[in-house]
């Protein structure tokens, strides 16, 4: 597998994978968790406070990488794929939405801060948000204020 990718069709795996905060495994978040998600699959992760919800989807960008087992996308292991392919490939709709903004351009839910509109729309489109972005009430080309600038 190249260090670059430029697109992946298949499945999400999780294999055996733990993982806990800092540096003991004291404490483990999750604890070999196997799981795997198909192509076109749709995916609802629920839980209780804790759980280990988000810290689950946090290792699919390689937020953080398992302390145990490997996470992987179409049979490779994407530590073997460079954070830049593989996160350009991702696209990440939480409940708390983050905007970024490349404070000379429109503010983009892609988190890539050279986004052209075509892609925010795009982007917009494939997590179905796209009405709200056009709309009169989060329109595109707003700009965060100085409050909320990262």
């Amino acid at each position: 597998m190249p260090s670059g990718w430029r697109v992946f069709t298949g499945e999400i795996e999780f294999r055996n994978v733990s993982f806990s905060y800092g540096s003991g495994f004291d404490l483990p978040v999750l604890e070999d968790v196997s799981f795997n998600v198909r192509a076109g699959e749709m995916v609802a992760i629920v839980g209780q406070s804790g759980a280990g919800k988000s810290t689950l989807t946090n290792l699919i960008p390689r937020f953080y990488d398992p302390v145990k087992g490997v996470v992987l996308i179409d049979g490779h292991d994407i530590r073997d794929v460079t954070l830049v392919s593989l996160r350009s490939l991702i696209a990440i709709v939480t409940q708390e939405v983050h905007l970024s903004t490349n404070r000379s351009g429109p503010i983009s839910p892609t988190g890539l801060m050279d986004a052209t509109t075509a892609t925010v729309r795009f982007s917009g489109r494939q997590a179905q948000l796209w009405p709200m972005i056009s709309s009169n009430v989060c329109r595109m080309d707003m700009r965060q204020s100085s409050a909320n600038a990262d």
